[in-house]
């Protein structure tokens, strides 16, 4: 896999830009890893997302979802929108609403399972995982929900020699042991 220095990304959602901006500074955002589209994004953008997809780097604290839940609602206020907290599973979508539909969210979940440590990102304290964990998470998703952003995410990887289907494939056998690739395939 190509080394690339993650480098926060040029067009990022101005929702998550204010959030991310808004979680800076605060030691309880020490627990979040940015994580999906938008960490992928801090290695090269190719497409724009919405939301943020983000993991607990340790465990969810108290004191962090308040704080998320606190800034969310402030963005809400300041964008005269409503706010909406959803949750399944080890998932939890802080949510901003206008007439009734999510125009923004930031989901975060349990991971149980990284390949590197967190690096840091440029609103510190909050991390950003690896991009070898980026694409062992991309091919997992992939592989469990088959979504088309995950397909063309791991394609644009390929073409642009950032990695290949051989190591994409080892890097999702690394995520998922248990599991043998022609069950994935």
């Amino acid at each position: 896999m190509r080394i690339i220095d993650p480098t926060p990304p040029i067009n990022l959602n101005p929702y998550a830009k204010e959030l991310l901006n808004k979680l800076a500074g605060h030691s309880e955002a020490a627990e979040i890893v940015l994580g999906g589209g938008v960490a992928l994004s801090h290695y090269f953008e190719y497409r724009g997302t919405v939301d943020i997809g983000a993991w607990w780097r340790e465990s969810a604290t108290a004191a962090t979802r308040n704080l998320i839940q606190k800034l969310m609602k402030d963005l809400a206020t300041e964008h005269q929108c409503s706010f909406r907290l959803r949750s399944w599973g080890d998932t939890e979508s802080y949510e901003l609403l206008q007439a009734g539909r999510k125009i923004f969210s930031f989901q975060v979940s349990v991971r149980t399972r990284y390949m590197d440590a967190p690096m840091a990102a440029k609103w510190s304290p909050v991390m950003i995982e690896t991009l070898r964990d980026n694409v062992a998470s991309k091919m997992t998703a992939l592989v469990e929900r088959g979504a088309p952003r995950d397909l063309r995410d791991i394609y644009e990887l390929c073409i642009r020699e950032i990695s290949n289907p051989t190591e994409c494939w080892h890097l999702w056998n690394d995520k998922n042991p248990e599991r043998a690739v022609h069950e994935g395939r």
